[in-house]
Order: C-alpha cells, then structure tokens, then sequence
C-alpha cells in the first residue's frame, strides 16, 4: 500500500475509533483504491469510504454517495475531513431516508443528512450547507 494510503487510512481509523464507530472491513479494492467499511451504532447498514488520494467517495446503505476530489496533496486532509463530517451526519439518528413527491413524475427517495446534504441516488444531490 502507497504510504499516503496508509497514513489516510489511520486518519479514517482514528476517527472511526473516537467516535465510537467499527472498522468492518479495510484494504484494497480491485481497482487499487483503499476500501473502508465502517459500522455504525444505531444504523442498520454500513458506511463505505472509498479513496486513491484524489478521489473520495462515500457511500451509504440504499445506493446513496458523494464524491469528493482533492486537486492536490495538500487538499487531501481537508477532503477527507469533508468525507468524514458525512459519515458523522448519517450516523445521527435525525439523518433520515424520505420519500418525495414529484407532480407528474414517480416518487423519489432521498437521504437527508443532519449538516443540511441531500443525497439521492439518481439525479443531482445537494452537498452540505454551511
């Protein structure tokens, strides 16, 4: 594993253990990219943060993600950190999956994060506010 990888993967680990959250599963995937599964108390599904140092997806239970890009080394703290603040609001118990109605169209479930992002899982989401 690239050295950068590590130290990323201590930053997730470290976060994980102080909140309280369990480290499922972590390694590498097949396209090379550091693969982190993390339990959550209270939610019934995982997390999944997935990264190569540019790219940060996380994702959650019911096909819901968010992308993130660090454009440089130096931006990968605070991409990471961004990714992380998203794994905190789902694992509050107020973040909520809802069903919308839409005139003239079918229903569309959204994932309603506490720091204000609105995920869904086809068509544009909505990242954090504020």
């Amino acid at each position: 594993m690239h050295p950068s990888l590590a130290m990323l993967r201590g930053i997730v680990e470290s976060h994980a253990a102080d909140r309280g959250y369990r480290v499922v599963d972590a390694g590498l995937d097949r396209d090379g990219y550091l693969a982190i599964e993390l339990g959550l108390p209270g939610r019934d599904g995982n997390a999944h943060v997935t990264l190569n140092g540019e790219v940060f997806v996380v994702s959650f239970e019911g096909g819901y993600s968010w992308t993130e890009f660090a454009y440089d080394e130096e931006d990968r703290r605070d991409v990471l950190d961004a990714v992380l603040g998203l794994v905190d609001s789902y694992a509050d118990p107020r973040s909520v999956e809802v069903t919308v109605r839409r005139r003239w169209r079918r229903a569309r479930k959204e994932l309603r994060l506490t720091n204000g992002a609105v995920l869904r899982t086809r068509g544009w989401s909505q990242g954090p506010t504020g």
